[in-house]
Parts: C-alpha cells; structure tokens; sequence
C-alpha cells in the first residue's frame, strides 16, 4: 500500500483509511461486511437472552454479578430492546429508548430491573441519557423528571449496565451524574464486551446450543465470536502508523491529541455505514495512544506492566497476569491509579488495589467482611490511596514518569510482598474447581494490615 504523505489531519485520514479498508482483505466476517451497528449488537444479546424460554439468562446474570432469578416456571421474565423512556424534552410526547431492558424476579421473589445501555461503538451519550432510563423505569413522570435529576430517589430494584467494546468509555457527567451514581451504589456496573460478553458467549452459550437446523446457530454464533475477537487485535495499518508517526509535541501533547481525534471519530461513528470501518480506525489509534505510556515502567525490577486508558491506569506485574486462564485485557489482580485525565495534568491520581472479574462471588465476604477499607462488589477495592498523596509527578518526562511509578512501587512494598505470596500459593493449585479472584481476595483478607 503506497502511504499519502500528505495525511496531516484526522478527516484526510479518515477519508483515506474508509477507501483503502473498502478494497477488502479484511476477511469472511458477517458482521463485519453487513456494516452492523450498536443495534444489531443489542439484537444478538436480545435473542440471546431471550432463547430457549430465557435459558442463558442465569449464567448472564451470574457472570455480571447480578441477583440471581427464580426458577422460570415461578418466573415473568421480560426482555425487550427499545423500550419507550422519557424523552429529552420530557414533555412526554417525543420518546427516548432504552437499549435493552430486562425485568425478572429474584430468590427473594422481588423484581429486579436492568438497563443495558450498548455503546460497543463509542457513541456519546445524549442529554441526560442514563438519567432518563433510570427515572422512567422509577416510575418519575416526565414533568417531575427535572425536579428528579436534582435530587433523586431510588426506590425499585435498579441496575445499570453500561456496556462498552473494551472497558475504557465511561458514561458522561450529565448522563449519570455523581448524586444518581451514588444512589445507584454497586448497582451501576460497567461491562464490556471483551471481558464479560465474550467469555459468556464461549463458555455458557456455544456449549449449550443444540445442534438442529444443520447447526446454524452454532455457526452463527462462532461467526459473531469471530467477529468479537476481530475487534480486540491489534494490528495497526500503515495509514494510521504513519499518522501517528507525524503527530509532533511531548509526549502528554500526543496522547492528548490522539484523544481529540478519537473523540472526532466517535462522533462519525452511525453516518451511513461506515461504524465498522470507523471503529475499526479507533481501535487502532487507541492502541497507538496507549503505546506512548507502556515503555514507562520498562526496566523497573520484577517484570511491571502498565495498560494505560482514557479513565484509569492500571499498574500490575506480569506474574499477576499469568494466573489468569482466561486472558483478559485487564488482568484479575493490579494496582488501579484513577483519574487519567489529572495524571496527565501533573497531578498525582488516587491508587487502589483492585481485583477485578468476581462477578457474584463476591457476595460470600459480605457477612464477614471486617475491613473498612474494602469496597466490595463484583469489583473488590481496597482503599489504599492515602498512603500516595504525597508523592510528584513531572508528567510530560518519561525518565521522571518512571521515577514516579517506582515510588508508587515503594510505597506499597509491604502489600506487593503479601500479594507475591499469595499468588506464589495459588500457583500451587490444580484443583479444576479453583477460583482464582475468590481464593485472591481471601487470601488478601487474612494477610491485610493497615500501617
């Protein structure tokens, strides 16, 4: 492929990456040549969901860590994509849709609502647009909803999946603001498509598919797979690598840069059919952007790793990340440093330790759970980040960037011992039942001290 010279901006890349993905090469993906949109995906999940008398409904709702339903015959399961909300005008007349939205009775007999908002294409988020939902299945009557958004209440059983390609998008202020998140608590829970929908589809769904119909779920559901899978690898065109290339000022400047044009792309994102090829040039600029940051933690003793994204850093040791069978983008086990965006204005962003990917089984600490300090959910975090606000960061220097996360390293040397010893006794297990984020957060909790 010969490379424009001339690409020095994010339209006339744009424009080029559409015409040199349009000669093809890119492979017998379904999905990928009917241009789907973030509708056709919250389709699939619908009919998913809605199969076989909602049979893989239970394991969704335990890979999310969501209540467990009753047995069905017990149950009134309703499952439904663009359900009617109140509008952004709420005056009632216009209508708003929620992507998909599902009712169903827990064990204690009590109804559950979940909103599944699908933006596996990075769409923004319209005015008040989670707000809305949350307000509309609360039962707030349109006129009332601006009195609502002040100062809300929620009474009903309400979760709020906000469901993204990889993880990195977070909804905006206006759409969730602080005070609806915080009455939401560990109800509001951001999913993705690489870490919960996929392992789902592998692992609960495609085994479980009878084969009638000369097996043409199954090879629809494999096509879809491939398709997910498609979209996580990184494999960077020479448009987008020579664009990246051209993109001068420190390092801060470049990343911030690549940001804006990412944000330029989104908002392309659903005109006409270009979201797969769009998204498609996302990706690959994202990887790019998180490239400038991944050499920062490079020759620090004991093999430290750093994914580095819009919203949060994530700082872990490669021997964290090999327990894990299945290979998350983010592993089980790391250090969680907040607030990208303060990061990159110099400020030092709060730390914690995460451990992630426990869906319902988090639940069995909640009793015996003793540790303040401990917020627990399908997301464990130990509230650690006092013990760093000391510490000074000259953000735009990678040298002075790698001092910075060295002193994060010091500071928390006593719990990294103790995390290396857990990990060093899980290692030790071959029993096929083991849970490695259950067996990780208990061996945590006997061995914490806080000093």
């Amino acid at each position: 492929m010969k490379v424009n010279s001339a690409i020095s901006n994010i339209d006339t890349l744009i424009t080029e990456y559409v015409e040199e993905y349009n000669k093809g090469n890119n492979g017998f993906l379904l999905f990928d040549l009917a241009h789907a949109n973030e509708n056709s995906h919250t389709k699939v999940l619908l009919s998913l969901l809605k199969y076989n008398n909602s049979s893989f409904l239970p394991s969704f709702l335990e890979r999310l860590g969501l209540p467990n339903s009753i047995e069905y015959k017990y149950n009134d399961i309703y499952i439904s994509d663009q359900e009617v909300a109140i509008s952004v005008k709420n005056t009632g007349k216009a209508k708003g849709f929620i992507d998909l939205y599902i009712k169903y009775k827990a064990e204690n007999c009590k109804n559950v609502h979940v909103i599944i908002e699908n933006k596996i294409y990075g769409a923004g988020d319209t005015k008040r647009q989670l707000a809305r939902y949350i307000a509309t299945i609360e039962g707030v009557k349109p006129i009332d909803f601006d009195k609502w958004y002040d100062k809300p209440e929620i009474n009903s059983d309400i979760y709020v999946l906000y469901l993204t390609a990889d993880g990195t998008k977070e909804p905006q202020k206006d759409s969730l603001p602080d005070i609806i998140k915080k009455c939401l608590g560990d109800k509001y829970i951001p999913i993705n498509y690489q870490d919960n929908i996929l392992p789902w589809l592998e692992e609960d769904v495609l085994p479980n598919i009878p084969f009638y119909k000369d097996g043409i779920m199954i090879a629809g559901i494999r096509q879809y797979i491939a398709y997910l899978y498609s979209m996580r690898q990184e494999k960077v065109s020479l448009l987008s690598d020579f664009y990246f290339q051209n993109v001068g000022g420190s390092d801060v400047e470049k990343y911030k840069r690549i940001q804006k044009d990412i944000e330029t792309i989104e908002k392309k994102i659903g005109k006409g059919n270009k979201d797969t090829i769009l998204q498609s040039l996302k990706r690959e600029l994202s990887v790019k952007a998180e490239s400038i940051f991944m050499n920062d933690v490079e020759g620090i003793e004991d093999d430290w790793r750093i994914h580095f994204t819009p919203s949060f850093i994530c700082l872990y040791k490669q021997s964290w990340a090999d327990l894990d069978t299945r290979k998350y983008s983010i592993p089980s086990i790391y250090f969680c440093g907040d607030q990208t965006r303060k990061f990159l204005d110099g400020k030092n962003p709060k730390w914690k330790l995460q451990i992630d990917h426990l869906g319902n089984n988090y639940k069995i600490f909640e009793e015996d759970n003793e540790i303040p300090e401990l917020a627990l959910g399908p997301v464990a975090r130990f509230d650690i980040c006092g013990r760093v606000k000391n510490l000074t960061i000259d953000v735009k220097n990678r040298e002075t960037r790698k001092e910075y996360y060295k002193q994060v390293i010091y500071v928390f040397s006593d719990l990294i011992d103790k995390i290396n010893n857990v990990v060093d006794a899980v290692k030790k297990n071959n029993d096929e039942n083991f849970n490695l984020q259950v067996n990780l957060l208990r061996e945590l909790i006997k061995r914490w001290s806080i000093k």
